[in-house]
């Protein structure tokens, strides 16, 4: 069965160049857009497998349109195509529910790569840009305040989180319990702007928290 995509760029080159990579393979280029109107009408309509989205269009901001896509579609794979990758275009994108970010400078291999991945419910992010973005992120966060916004408490949780601590080794150690653990991870994540334990530590890491951190705090 055909992997059915659909090409939303304002520069009709650029779609026939990404037409001319599908030759000899499962993806079909089913339907294509110029516009940010036209692109949300016809993904809503035609529902493609994958939808490969510029960022600027003629008539808008192509993130404005994953945002009205994804809002009226929550499982539709669209794949922002950049000529740049910038990280705050990348962080607005996967705030958004993007199943990655594509530059439109990658080989042919990566590109059909990145449409088999987001097709099959795959993240088609790389290791490097997540590493972007949720630093961009969490300094964000971080610059908000003065200081950490991070409670002497969550701090001591991140802390025993970078260390491989599951929540029940942080419970014990805190004496605290579980479920108290889990409600401090629940405010680390939002306040680090991450999405999984995993971040947490290594924004941690990242932004030398402990390092900056009051030995008492601790």
């Amino acid at each position: 069965m055909a992997l059915r995509l659909m090409i939303a760029d304002d520069h009709a080159a650029l779609r026939n160049g990404v037409v001319e990579f599908l030759q000899g393979t499962e993806i079909e280029a089913v339907c294509q857009a110029k516009t940010c109107k036209e692109t949300v009408e016809r993904a809503l309509a035609d529902k493609p497998d994958v939808l490969l989205l510029d960022v600027r269009m003629s008539d808008g901001d192509g993130l404005k349109a994953l945002e009205a896509i994804r809002r009226q579609d929550p499982q539709m794979a669209v794949l922002i195509f950049s000529a740049s990758e910038d990280v705050k275009e990348m962080a607005v994108a996967r705030k958004f529910g993007a199943a990655g970010f594509v530059s439109k400078g990658a080989s042919r291999e990566d590109l059909l790569n990145s449409i088999r991945r987001a097709a099959a419910g795959e993240n088609a992010w790389t290791p490097r840009q997540i590493r972007q973005v949720v630093s961009r992120a969490a300094s964000e966060a971080l610059a908000a305040n003065d200081r950490s916004p991070l409670s002497p408490r969550e701090m001591k949780v991140l802390k025993l989180i970078t260390e491989g601590c599951p929540n029940d080794v942080v419970a014990e150690k805190l004496e605290i319990t579980v479920e108290t653990v889990k409600q401090h991870v629940k405010h680390i994540l939002r306040k680090l702007a991450v999405e999984d334990r995993t971040q947490a530590a290594l924004t941690a890491i990242w932004l030398k928290l402990f390092e900056n951190a009051p030995a008492e705090g601790l």
